[in-house]
C-alpha cells in the first residue's frame, strides 16, 4: 500500500504543476507580437481621387482588408509642416516648422524615436526636397535616403518616363530592401513619393525632353495650362501611381514582414485643380486651407476593417502607430470633435501675410482667409458659404473648447 502512495503523490504533484503552469501563462501570457509598420505618404493625393475610377486596384484591396477613414484632413497645406505633424502629432504652430528654411527643433519628439526606443529598426525613403536631412527629417532613423528628382539640360537629358520613374524611386528602393529581407523583423518604414505632386510631367509625351529645369517647367504648367489640362494630368498621375502602389503593397504582403504587418497609406495635403469656392478658383496648394488642399485619404491595414466617418487628422497618425505597437493604450481608431488646419506664408522672401486657418467640424468648416474674412461652409467642397465676416464673428460660432485651443495656438486673445 505504501508503494502505491508514492506514484499517487507524484501524479498529484504533476497535476498541480500543470495547473500552476497553465495559470501562469494565463496571467502572464505575452501579448501579440508588435507589428512591423510601413507608413506611405503619397504627396499631394486628394481624398476624392481615392476611388474605383482613379485608384481601382488599391481601392478594391483597401475595401476588402483595411480601415478607411473618409473624413481625414491634413493639418497644413504644404509638404514640410504637414510631414512634421504626421511624424510628431504636433500642429504647425506648435512644432514651428512653417517656412521653407525651417528645421525641426531638437525638442520636437518624432514617432520614429519612440519606435527606436521600443526596439524597432527604423528606415526612411523620401523624395527629398522639403523632406531631406537638411531639414532634420533623418532624426530617429537608422537609415535615411532621399531622392530628389533633379533634372537640368546641362546635366544630361532624360525622357519624361525616366523622370516619373525617378519620382517613384523612394518606393522602388524600399521595395528592393523589403524583398531581400529574411527571417523575422521589427521594422518601421517611412516612405514618401512626389509622384502625384509632379503630375505636370504627364503633360508631355514619352519621348520628349525638357528644355529647362524642373522649376521652370513646373511654374509654366501651373501658370499657363487650363484647369481641364491640370485635371487630366493629375488623373493620369493618380492612375499610374495606383498600379505602382498596388505592386508595392503586394510585395509587402509576400515579404518576410507579412505575418505581422501594419500598413498606413495617406497624404500630406491635397491639390487645387480649379475647384470653385465662391468667386475664388483654387489651384496648386500651399495657400488657404480649402477642402481640396486638406481633405486627404487615410487607409490602415492592421486595425478593424471598415469605413470610419469620424474626424481624423495627420496629427493622429503617430497616435495610431503608437497604439499599434502598444506604446499608447486604448483604441487605435482616433476620432476628434474638430480638426485645425493652418497655413502661413512659407517663403520669407515674399511679403508676410496673415495666417489662414480652417476648423473642420462634422457638419461645417469655419475658414479665416488671409484677407481676414470669415467663411462658414456647410458642404465638404466649400461651396456653400453661410457667413462672410471677420474674426470677431467667428467667436460666436465656436465652443469654449475650440476657443481654448485657438488661444493656446495664439489665434485668440
Amino acid at each position: 500500500m505504501a508503494r502505491l502512495k508514492r506514484p499517487i503523490r507524484i501524479l498529484a504533484l504533476g497535476v498541480v504543476l500543470i495547473a500552476l503552469t497553465a495559470l501562469f501563462f494565463r496571467i502572464y501570457r505575452p501579448g501579440p507580437a508588435r507589428p512591423s509598420i510601413v507608413l506611405i505618404s503619397i504627396d499631394a493625393l486628394r481624398a476624392d481621387y481615392f476611388t474605383p475610377e482613379f485608384m481601382p486596384k488599391t481601392h478594391a484591396w483597401a475595401k476588402k482588408n483595411c480601415a478607411i477613414f473618409t473624413n481625414a484632413y491634413s493639418n497644413s497645406t504644404w509638404t514640410s509642416p504637414s510631414h512634421v505633424t504626421m511624424l510628431s502629432g504636433l500642429l504647425q504652430s506648435q512644432h514651428k516648422v512653417e517656412y521653407s528654411d525651417s528645421v525641426i527643433a531638437p525638442d520636437v519628439r518624432m514617432v520614429q524615436q519612440d519606435l527606436k526606443e521600443a526596439g524597432y529598426n527604423t528606415f526612411a525613403f523620401t523624395g527629398g526636397g522639403y523632406l531631406s536631412k537638411d531639414f532634420g527629417f533623418d532624426r530617429g532613423f537608422d537609415g535615411f535616403a532621399d531622392y530628389w528628382m533633379f533634372f537640368k539640360p546641362d546635366k544630361g537629358r532624360h525622357s519624361f518616363r525616366e523622370l516619373r520613374d525617378n519620382c517613384w524611386r523612394p518606393v522602388s528602393r524600399a521595395e528592393k530592401l523589403v524583398s531581400d529581407l529574411k527571417g523575422s523583423h521589427r521594422l518601421f518604414f517611412f516612405i514618401h513619393t512626389y509622384f502625384v505632386h509632379e503630375y505636370f510631367l504627364f503633360n508631355f509625351g514619352e519621348e520628349e525632353y525638357p528644355s529647362a529645369d524642373r522649376n521652370v517647367l513646373h511654374n509654366s504648367f501651373v501658370m499657363s495650362e487650363s484647369a481641364q489640362t491640370k485635371r487630366e494630368c493629375y488623373g493620369k498621375a493618380v492612375r499610374e501611381m495606383d498600379g505602382r502602389l498596388f505592386m508595392f503593397i503586394q510585395a509587402l504582403l509576400h515579404s518576410a514582414l507579412s505575418p505581422n504587418l501594419a500598413i498606413i497609406i495617406t497624404s500630406d495635403h491635397g491639390e487645387g485643380l480649379g475647384d470653385r469656392h465662391g468667386d475664388y478658383a483654387s489651384f496648386h496648394h500651399a495657400h488657404t486651407p480649402y477642402s481640396d488642399q486638406i481633405h486627404i485619404p487615410l487607409i490602415v491595414l492592421g486595425i478593424p476593417k471598415g469605413e470610419y466617418d469620424g474626424l481624423v487628422g495627420t496629427k493622429d497618425i503617430p497616435y495610431i502607430i503608437r497604439s499599434l505597437v502598444g506604446i499608447e493604450k486604448g483604441s487605435a481608431i482616433p476620432s476628434n470633435d474638430f480638426i485645425i488646419s493652418e497655413y502661413v506664408q512659407y517663403d520669407r522672401a515674399l511679403p508676410p501675410e496673415p495666417r489662414t486657418l480652417a476648423i473642420t467640424f462634422p457638419d461645417k468648416r469655419i475658414l479665416l482667409n488671409k484677407e481676414g474674412k470669415l467663411f462658414v461652409f456647410t458642404d465638404k467642397a466649400d461651396t456653400v458659404n453661410v457667413l462672410s465676416s471677420d474674426i470677431k464673428a467667428m467667436q460666436g460660432q465656436l465652443s469654449d473648447t475650440v476657443k481654448d485651443n485657438l488661444r493656446a495656438l495664439g489665434y485668440l486673445n
